[in-house]
């Protein structure tokens, strides 16, 4: 296991060939960066880019945000990793919210407030799945035609992990325990592993999914368990000394998140 990045480092968006990220500047107090960037400002639009761009002269780009929780302000950057050169760079707002929204990402800033913990899966060239932090869901065209809306909460909790494989749209619910499954086409509820008196893993958080098997985080376990989707067993797939967030994919490149920062396996 090699660690990528070190800790205050949140939010990772595959690109082609790495990930873009957001990076918590130093502070003079620990916070939480997932509550402190919730209310961040806009700030002036850079020219939009077609994809990330590694190695940028310019500094980071920062955003003097507001926490919720605590009187003061940290200031967050946005950073690319590259798999193959192994390199960390500075990327502009603008490219982290290109890689995260596609090309209407200004329509998004404007239209919610909370853009960037907001959760977003693209279903079409022109159609994205917008959950927010309420577990307000709502499917949109070309970033502000609304095609559908609905609550993807359960037992009053919104989703943690999101991931769509196929028609397949896995969420997980950390206090709850549980991980379920949508039809992405009815956003109907097919399937649900855990919650309630059938909870057979702690704290779930990260979600990842294929057609054979669902690799959840469970964050409690400090372990990645993988759930067989033709027997239903429960494996664990990979274990730590600390708890596990996220877990993704960068080709073939299993990517992780822990506490500590963001490690390939």
């Amino acid at each position: 296991m090699r660690q990528l990045y070190a800790e205050g480092a949140f939010a990772p968006i595959p690109v082609s060939g790495g990930f873009v990220f957001i990076a918590q500047q130093p502070s003079k107090e620990e916070t939480d960066p997932l509550a402190a960037v919730q209310d961040a400002d806009p700030v002036k639009d850079e020219a939009a880019q077609t994809e990330p761009v590694e190695g940028e002269e310019q500094e980071s780009e920062t955003a003097e945000v507001e926490q919720e929780t605590v009187p003061q302000t940290v200031k967050v950057g946005y950073k690319i990793y590259r798999m193959e050169e192994n390199t960390v760079n500075p990327v502009t707002r603008s490219v982290y919210l290109l890689s995260k929204f596609g090309i209407n990402y200004d329509l998004f800033q404007h239209n919610y407030k909370h853009y960037i913990l907001c959760k977003i899966i693209p279903l079409s060239s022109k159609q994205q799945l917008v959950i927010e932090p309420d577990g307000q869901a709502r499917i949109v065209q070309s970033g502000d035609k609304l095609n559908w809306i609905g609550n993807l909460c359960f037992e009053e909790e919104p989703p943690c992990g999101v991931y769509l494989n196929g028609n397949d749209l896995w969420l997980s619910y950390t206090k709850a325990g549980a991980v379920v499954r949508y039809d992405i086409r009815s956003m109907h509820q097919e399937m649900r592993i855990g919650g309630g008196r059938g909870q057979r893993f702690a704290d779930p958080e990260g979600v990842w999914a294929d057609d054979n098997s669902v690799l959840i985080c469970a964050t409690a376990e400090n372990r990645i368990v993988r759930l067989d989707l033709n027997s239903f067993e429960l494996t664990t797939h990979r274990e730590f000394d600390e708890p596990v967030r996220t877990y993704f994919r960068i080709d073939q490149n299993e990517i992780v998140q822990l506490d500590s920062g963001f490690y390939v396996l």
